[in-house]
């Protein structure tokens, strides 16, 4: 069958170095406009941008998201019709030093003369970079102009939190080392850093704004919001703190919990705007409970007041109201001595007794009202002594009455005290007896009893001795054991050192060996990783079984 001579893929391969003149793809495949050195000219007269073929930008498979090559970008590709250069394919962007300013009337230049709806406000090359590489500033460790410098410029100081604790935003840590910072930057300022520099590996998600998010070498992450933040968890959150928090709020804050709110700590205070007297705490709840397991201080610089629609009780094993002016104004208020129950053998029977007065105008008035006043408090004095002294004469009957009472109760348990006395006596003397009779048995507990047990208590001596022995000798084998690891260990890892590179090695002859069809059995490398592991034991974890030593038949007591 005859070969077509156009087929996709049979004709001959054609590529080319050119630079992206547009990126406006209308639909929107992330196509762009290159002008291809060799084939076409500078003069856009005779081939405007406009008419330059759309080249498709080929993708990793691995990494689906698009990087569209910007204008003024060099590129290299290849054409899918060969020599008739219009179906063009960019396979990757060429990096470079440019020195000088194109001539941006011709071609093989960024043709843009419009910024308005531009995240750049000039053509590329920028002139702020002219004679530095295009790769980006952040790779090459320098900051300037780029969100490491408006980081450092901007960094938040003197943070005060409570109990008068001060903080400060983390200098960056910015530190790459060439070639091994990741970096991408966007044209507005927008970074993404993977800087993996021996000791001052981080991570950088930035925006232009100055807002990041940065992991530095020792695991802490940096966190930075310009304006506002949004956090929304629809399940569960849980925070650990493993060591101090301390968090400040410049504006108000309100929290809401619709189910139980629980705070524990070692110690709670609340300070509201601490060192000044416009701080106001507002406690609210259906029903509130203050305990204490100790102490409860309440203290003011001012006054205190304690108010209820309800009963106010006051109650404690010692009350007292004490100071200054202490004013108790109330309808009716009782003051009681003991328990708050009310009281069932003395009743006072006293009656209402109330003291009012009216304005006076003169002062006759004034001296008649307090002679008469004077003249009722004196009564009611005299009635309370007479119904005291009529109370003390029946409460002084009643305990001459309970007095006989008692006595006549405690006769027979005082007889009873007697008898048990009698009897204590009795088993005294019976003790005594017993005491006499066991004195032979003491001496013979002394002579024979006593022996045996001094034998054992000199056998567990020699148990304790020995043990110690054992630990002697347990003490340096655990030693030897974890030496033995630690060389097994060793000899895996320098049999790795040397096999890999010549493995590597091998597998490049195996692939000379496959492109040359060289023999097989003349140019293969011995595979020397297996031949050292081969000499090895089967069981190259060494551990030594000193279970017969520990056995009291083979171990001798010095």
């Amino acid at each position: 069958m005859p070969q077509e001579r156009y087929s996709i893929g049979r004709e001959g391969f054609i590529w080319f170095i050119g630079v992206v003149e547009s990126r406006n793809d209308p639909d929107k495949l992330g196509r762009v406009r290159v002008r291809c050195f060799g084939w076409h000219t500078d003069n856009k007269e005779m081939i405007p941008t406009d008419s330059l073929p759309w080249a498709f930008i080929t993708q990793s498979p691995n990494i689906p998201a698009s990087y569209t090559a910007k204008e003024g970008d060099v590129v290299f590709g290849f054409f899918l019709d060969a020599e008739s250069a219009q179906n063009p394919v960019v396979v990757g962007v060429i990096p470079g030093i440019p020195v000088t300013k194109p001539d941006y009337t011709k071609g093989f230049s960024d043709p843009r003369t419009s910024f308005s709806d531009q995240p750049t406000t000039e053509p590329y090359p920028l002139k702020s970079k002219l004679g530095e590489p295009t790769l980006s500033r952040l790779s090459r460790n320098k900051p300037t102009s780029t969100i490491i410098e408006k980081r450092r410029k901007n960094l938040k100081k003197d943070i005060k939190t409570a109990r008068g604790i001060t903080w400060n935003e983390p200098t960056p840590t910015f530190s790459p080392v060439y070639p091994f910072n990741y970096a991408h930057e966007t044209e507005s300022g927008h970074a993404f850093e993977m800087d993996d520099t021996p000791g001052n590996e981080r991570v950088q998600l930035a925006h232009k704004t100055g807002a990041f998010i940065e992991f530095d070498a020792d695991g802490n992450r940096i966190e930075k919001v310009i304006k506002d933040n949004y956090t929304v968890i629809m399940g569960k959150n849980n925070v650990y703190v493993g060591g101090r928090c301390a968090i400040t709020i410049e504006g108000d804050c309100n929290m809401k919990v619709t189910g139980k709110f629980t705070l524990e700590a070692a110690e709670i205070n609340l300070n509201a705007s601490a060192g000044t007297s416009s701080g106001k705490v507002n406690v609210k709840g259906g029903k509130i409970s203050v305990e204490s397991e100790n102490t409860t201080n309440i203290k003011a610089g001012s006054s205190v007041k304690v108010g209820t629609e309800g009963v106010l009780s006051l109650s404690g094993g010692s009350t007292t109201l004490a100071g200054g002016d202490v004013s108790i104004p109330a309808a009716a208020v009782m003051i009681q001595e003991g328990s708050a129950t009310e009281p069932e053998s003395v009743e006072l029977g006293l009656e209402e007794v109330s003291v009012t007065s009216k304005k006076i105008g003169t002062e006759s008035e004034l001296s008649s009202t307090l002679k008469a006043t004077v003249s009722k408090v004196g009564d009611a004095i005299e009635t309370i002594k007479d119904k005291i002294d009529s109370a003390t004469d029946t409460v002084t009957g009643a305990i001459g009455k309970i007095q006989e009472t008692v006595s006549k109760e405690l006769a027979p348990v005082t007889e009873f005290i007697s008898k048990v006395t009698d009897i204590m006596k009795d088993a005294d003397k019976l003790y005594n007896q017993i005491s006499n009779k066991l004195q032979p048995v003491e001496k013979l507990i002394g002579k024979e009893i006593f022996p045996k047990t001094n034998f054992i208590t000199n056998a567990l001596g020699e148990l304790d001795k020995f043990s110690t022995k054992l630990e002697k000798i347990y003490d340096p084998l655990i030693d030897l054991n974890d030496r033995v690891v630690e060389l097994n260990n060793e000899i895996h890892d320098k049999i790795d050192n040397i096999a890999e590179p010549l493995n590597e090695l091998n597998y490049r002859m195996h692939q000379l060996n496959s492109t040359f069809n060289l023999s097989s059995t003349d140019k293969q490398i011995p595979d020397l990783s297996s031949r050292l592991s081969e000499s090895l034991p089967a069981d190259t974890d060494i551990y030594v079984d000193y279970e017969t030593l520990y056995s009291l038949e083979q171990i001798e007591l010095e």
